[in-house]
């Protein structure tokens, strides 16, 4: 039995054990802290959104290198922003604190789930479910990346958490008020999925528990009016300042283009319709391995739940989460880090059905199987990391490797792997103290990401990061040189500041930088090595501009022309190329 229902009061021994697996979970965020810079396509945009907010002083509308950004609400740019103005500039551990920080309230959310569906459920199963999903490859790259997503999963939460505590509790809709300020809060992070998510997910479980007739109390007006005070505080003000300034453009794009029509008709990211059936096993790994069991059990006919998990918290878990894939399923564009928000009942799922057995005096064949098949995964990686870097299996990988300048050592992230391993397959063989017995892999997972974090991160930095190609790039110019850029990408607007942007194709600015590379005024262009003939076919008859530099950045080609004032020392006159 849990202790709160015995009690009516977390113990301290409880409390203890809850705030030791978020600070567990932190450590091993944290450890991402400072190991990389802001890698494309959208952390450095977000930072630099936050970053364009500061310098002046416009928190309404979002803009990149001065240009209104439709694309997402501001929640994160503000959070952000926050962050900055805190620890003295937008940095990329500023840009990332605040996905770090949500996933401990993800976390925190997830034990309060199994709570409200399962109370009398053991403390084991809630630390059980927050530990899987705190070990889930999706939720940590989530977790570490200055993307907006686990903002969107931390509100999502704690709308399941609200949501699922008015439909369990009679009498309990006053909950749809914190719920509907989740579903608000968190349309200011990724839009109206924050609403459809939550509310969809929880109807669905109302329906296929047999409580229909308590769909009527998810909603009411003092919600709704909750959501649209929290949404219009933001909404109606930007919109407003929109009109008053001439950006219409800006707003019908957020309104209409980035919700109806990219829904309706993607224009990118397009995948098959069974797309979100595959995902979760590689995203939600190594936890997905233990899911075919609560599959298994959820679907066994004449199945019966442990006198602590009720059969409505299976079903209504199973439910939410099916809607979600559902829902997301329906559109051509699809993206594996949309099903994020459900990752935490998909963990609360696998939790209730090791208590469920455990209960029942079943065998746990299908839940020993399934760690056995993750220990398999990682024994095959632990031989795999070696044989790939040192050329053992793939002969091209050191040449690959160095040419991008990427150097790691594959033995400290062997012997992690290894490690996990091995604790998975100790877990498996283990006669009793399930799931007790899980601890060992979720701390050797643990171990595996702060193993990763130090030593891979680092590594394919060199590579990625566009600050180092900036960094170069200045070393070569004069410090008041300005910088242009052909098709334009935040990754290096954050990095070198306002740039000059234009189309590679008939675009007036392309001329405009064309003349600035032949002109007398310090000025250098960044252009991708295929748009390079478009630059150079507006470039004036006799124009010289320098090759200041040619560097990858990550899988693209670049290169770096000059006027023939943007150098710090004097080059011989050359041609592009």
């Amino acid at each position: 039995m849990n202790p709160d229902a015995a009690s009516g009061a977390a113990p301290a021994r409880v409390r203890t054990a809850r705030a030791l697996l978020l600070v567990i979970a932190a450590a091993m965020l944290f450890s991402f802290l400072g190991t990389r810079d802001l890698w494309a396509p959208d952390e450095p945009k977000y930072a630099l959104v936050a970053r364009e907010m500061i310098e002046t002083g416009e928190f309404l509308i979002p803009h990149v290198n001065g240009a209104p950004y439709p694309d997402k609400p501001p929640l994160m740019f503000w959070a952000i922003a926050a962050v900055s103005l805190l620890t003295g500039g937008v940095t990329p551990a500023a840009a990332v604190l605040p996905s770090i920080v949500a996933a401990l309230f993800v976390l925190g959310g997830t034990m309060r789930l199994a709570r409200t569906l399962a109370p009398q459920a053991d403390l084991a199963v809630e630390l059980l479910a927050a530990g899987g999903l705190a070990c889930a490859y999706r939720f940590v790259m989530q977790a570490t990346s200055g993307q907006l997503d686990m903002l969107l999963c931390a509100f999502s939460t704690w709308a399941f958490v609200f949501l699922f505590e008015t439909l369990e509790t009679p009498g309990g809709g006053d909950r749809t008020l914190p719920a509907f300020l989740m579903m608000g809060l968190g349309t200011l992070a990724k839009g109206p999925v924050a609403l459809v998510i939550p509310l969809g997910g929880v109807a669905a479980a109302a329906i296929l528990t047999g409580r229909a007739r308590a769909l009527g109390r998810l909603v009411s007006w003092r919600a709704a009016a909750v959501f649209a005070a929290v949404v219009g505080a933001w909404l109606v003000p930007a919109g407003w300042h929109a009109l008053a300034t001439g950006r219409q453009e800006w707003l019908t794009d957020l309104l209409f283009r980035q919700t109806i029509v990219r829904y309706a008709a993607s224009w990118h990211h397009h995948q098959p319709p069974w797309f979100f059936l595959v995902v979760p096993w590689y995203d939600f790994f190594p936890a997905s391995a233990l899911l075919p069991a609560a599959l298994i059990g959820l679907a066994r006919p004449g199945t019966r739940p442990g006198p602590a998990i009720p059969r409505s918290a299976f079903v209504g878990l199973a439910a939410a989460s099916a809607f979600a894939v559902l829902f997301f399923s329906i559109p051509s564009g699809k993206r594996g880090l949309y099903l994020l928000p459900i990752y935490p009942l998909l963990a609360l799922l696998i939790a209730f059905d090791l208590e469920r057995r455990l209960a029942a005096g079943r065998r746990l064949f299908a839940p020993r199987a399934g760690l056995a098949v993750a220990g398999l995964a990682l024994g095959a990686l632990a031989v795999a990391v070696p044989a790939v870097v040192l050329g053992l299996a793939m002969p091209e990988a050191p040449a690959w490797l160095a040419a991008h300048g990427i150097a790691v050592s594959p033995w400290p992230i062997a012997a992690a792997f290894g490690l996990a391993a091995l604790a998975c397959a100790a877990g498996a063989c283990a006669p009793r103290r399930w799931p007790a017995a899980l601890a060992g892999p979720a701390l050797a997972m643990l171990v595996v990401w702060v193993v990763l974090a130090r030593t891979v991160y680092p590594a394919v930095d060199v590579s990625r990061s566009p600050a180092r190609l900036v960094e170069q790039i200045r070393a070569r110019v004069v410090p008041e040189a300005r910088a242009g850029m052909v098709d334009f990408r935040a990754q290096f607007g954050f990095y070198a500041g306002r740039m000059l942007a234009a189309r590679p194709g008939n675009d007036p600015r392309l001329d405009d930088l064309a003349r600035r590379l032949a002109g007398d005024e310090p000025f250098w262009v960044l252009v991708k090595c295929e748009h390079l003939p478009a630059l150079e076919r507006r470039l004036p008859a006799g124009a010289h501009p320098v090759v200041l530099l040619e560097r990858a950045v990550g899988d693209d080609e670049y290169v770096v022309l000059g006027s023939p004032a943007a150098p710090r020392k004097p080059v011989p006159g050359g041609r592009p190329r």
